[in-house]
């Protein structure tokens, strides 16, 4: 086999390994379009829960619902950095590495540069795609180089952090009186609905028997519900 042909199969396979890293990076972009999507539903669920003040019953405990949504908001999330950052980035990487050594024995047989040579798309991308952070001013700046790594880390574990801290926060945040509630239901349910303005609603039958099962007070079941009744 001559130079003219091993480097077809070289261009051959640059072409199909160049397809595999869009393939990937297609699957990748896709899975953090979900992601958005769902933290979009899991701030919007949260939210309304917060507003309503709805709680939930979790173990025998009443907690914000907001807290338990925004808990499971943040699992989910980690789940969608598993699949991106765990999986189908690191097969992403694997293609970029065949890349960069399919494009040295291209550039060797054309000679353009040696194996060394920093002459193909791969090569460029790896290099242009660091971004530098600056840090400091002036003497007391210091400069790092992320990559697409660092970005994705970044971009999965600020949002879970930022989740669990609302979490927390709604978490810590004050319930509904229910005892006022259910004082104001009893209250509701022994007066009834009122009559007109300026005469004393009269206590309904099941206001009335409600009281005479709770007993106590101020003599129920005793003179003060008989006058009751006799209203």
């Amino acid at each position: 086999m001559n130079d003219e042909d091993k480097l077809k199969i070289y261009v051959d396979l640059w072409k199909q390994t160049v397809e595999v890293q869009k393939h990937f990076n297609d699957i990748e972009l896709r899975i953090r379009g979900l992601a958005l999507t769902a933290l979009t539903f899991t701030l919007g669920a949260a939210a309304i829960a917060i507003k309503d003040n709805t709680e939930a019953i979790v173990f025998g405990a009443h907690v914000q619902l907001a807290a338990v949504i925004l808990f499971l908001g943040a699992v989910l999330w980690l789940a969608f950095y598993f699949v991106d950052g765990v999986w189908y980035h690191r097969l992403l990487l694997g293609s970029v590495i065949h890349g960069h050594d399919l494009e040295a024995r291209i550039a060797e047989s054309l000679a353009l540069g040696g194996v060394d040579g920093k002459v193909g798309l791969t090569d460029q991308i790896s290099i242009t795609s660091p971004y530098p952070l600056r840090v400091g001013v002036r003497r007391f700046a210091a400069t790092w180089n992320i990559h697409s790594s660092t970005k994705l880390k970044m971009f999965y574990w600020l949002v879970a952090a930022m989740l669990l801290a609302f979490g927390l926060v709604s978490l810590s945040a004050d319930r509904p009186d229910r005892s006022a509630e259910s004082g104001s239901a009893l209250a509701s349910a022994v007066m009834g609905d009122g009559g007109p303005a300026g005469i004393a609603p009269s206590p309904s039958p099941v206001g009335l028997e409600m009281l005479e099962k709770s007993g106590g007070g101020c003599g129920l079941g005793g003179p003060s519900s008989r006058v009751l009744r006799g209203r």
